[in-house]
């Protein structure tokens, strides 16, 4: 974490060893991210959203509206789905042909379309749970639907491809279903995101409590 007086990088090591003050200036830290559960703080991440939120010191701002800003940095960032789908063609390709490399010498031609369906019904949950999730942004929901329409036709393409190759009768069946099963959760998920009612990462004392560690350290905001 970068000292906000001097810009030293200080590591663990060196805020521990200084008592959470730069090993440079000697300025404290405010925060200390790996003591953090959920939300992790950093003094640069805390600084930068003041300046922004203040246009560089410029605007009046509450303390109420501090917790809004912060919260919606804090949210999950949504992805382009397409970036999904490369991703996800990456990712399988590198999974089944690694693991299921090594699976093979076990489970013989069958090790492949095992990891594939263990690595499709991964990625399916943590879509379908992105989607579903009060912790997400409506943005972010919105484009866990997309990309899992996306995964579910790729599934079904890929699949199809593989099983041809390798002449496997089993990827003629399974391919198909996790694919649509896949473009449906996306497709009824995508009804429902309206629905879910968004929940704050940060709560009022929390904020608070930040707020009174920075200014002890640097002075009232």
């Amino acid at each position: 974490m970068k000292c906000i007086q001097c810009g030293t990088e200080n590591n663990l090591k060196d805020r521990t060893a200084n008592q959470g003050r730069c090993k440079s200036c000697n300025h404290p830290f405010a925060f200390e991210p790996t003591a953090m559960k959920d939300v992790k703080l950093t003094d640069p991440l805390f600084a930068k959203a003041i300046a922004d939120i203040s246009l560089n010191g410029t605007l009046f701002f509450t303390p109420k509206q501090f917790l809004y800003f912060l919260d919606r940095r804090f949210k999950r960032q949504s992805s382009n789905p397409i970036v999904w789908g490369f991703l996800y063609i990456f990712f399988s390709i590198w999974t089944i042909g690694f693991i299921g490399g090594f699976s093979s010498f076990i489970l013989g031609n069958y090790a492949f379309p095992l990891v594939s369906i263990v690595f499709n019904a991964g990625v399916i949950y943590y879509l379908f749970n992105l989607s579903n999730s009060p912790k997400s942004n409506y943005k972010t929901r919105k484009d866990s639907t997309i990309a899992l329409q996306v995964v579910g036709v790729l599934v079904i393409i890929i699949g199809l491809a593989w099983s041809i190759f390798t002449k496997l009768s089993l990827g003629y069946l399974v391919s198909p279903a996790v694919g649509l099963f896949a473009i449906y959760l996306g497709i009824s998920q995508k009804q429902q995101i309206g629905n879910i009612a968004s929940t704050f990462l940060i709560n009022v004392n929390q904020m608070q409590d930040w707020l009174n560690a920075w200014n002890r350290r640097n002075g009232a905001i």
